[in-house]
């Protein structure tokens, strides 16, 4: 972000070609102009200490991990979140899960996570750009792993913790009571069965 001392990175999609499109003179494996600008998104959750002061000594790491494909197009990515005062050594918000939705074309979708998300005890807002949410579990969280059932929930693994998500990307509150479960052991994959039970390892 412009202004700021110590850069921010930002979540990035890209999807390319897979044949040539003779009449712009693209080969497969370029980037699809048809997707984002350019065939990236870029989503950022840049965040600016208060009061402004310049250079802007916070600031966001915003990873991807991993994604799925919709059946109607959209994806879904999942990876973490978090911001950093450099001037004071103290974190601003700690690592959480971050699940974001495009359209087919490479547009955030609005319809997804609108709305704010909230820290674990609910007093504190993580971020508030539909489109997107961030999970908190009370601690340091990096998603990992994700899949989509056949209601078209989310489910979202890493660091020991899984989530599940509505479709509108809302906290499926059927899931363990409030959408959210601590497992014993670290996962780095999982996958939804056809009978929508969750498998991960």
């Amino acid at each position: 972000e412009a202004g700021e001392q110590y850069g921010s990175s930002d979540f990035a999609v890209a999807r390319y070609l897979s044949e040539p499109i003779a009449s712009l003179g693209l080969v497969a494996g370029q980037l699809d102009p048809a997707f984002g600008t350019g065939g990236v998104t870029y989503v950022g959750l840049d965040e600016d200490v208060v009061p402004a002061q310049s250079p802007d000594p916070q600031y966001t790491n915003d990873y991807l991990n991993n994604l799925v494909i919709q059946p109607d197009g959209a994806i879904v990515a999942v990876g973490y979140s978090n911001s950093y005062n450099q001037a004071t050594q103290q974190t601003v918000r700690n690592t959480d899960f971050a699940v974001l939705r495009l359209t087919s074309s490479g547009q955030l979708d609005s319809s997804f996570g609108a709305g704010a998300s909230y820290n674990f005890s609910n007093t504190q807002v993580l971020e508030n750009v539909n489109g997107l949410v961030l999970v908190d579990f009370g601690g340091s969280e990096s998603a990992s792993a994700v899949d989509i059932d056949s209601l078209g929930r989310i489910v979202v693994g890493g660091s020991s913790r899984i989530a599940r998500l509505n479709a509108d990307g809302s906290l499926d509150t059927t899931f363990d009571g409030d959408g959210r479960r601590t497992w014993n052991y670290s996962i780095s994959s999982l996958f939804v069965d056809p009978m929508d039970r969750i498998v991960m390892g």
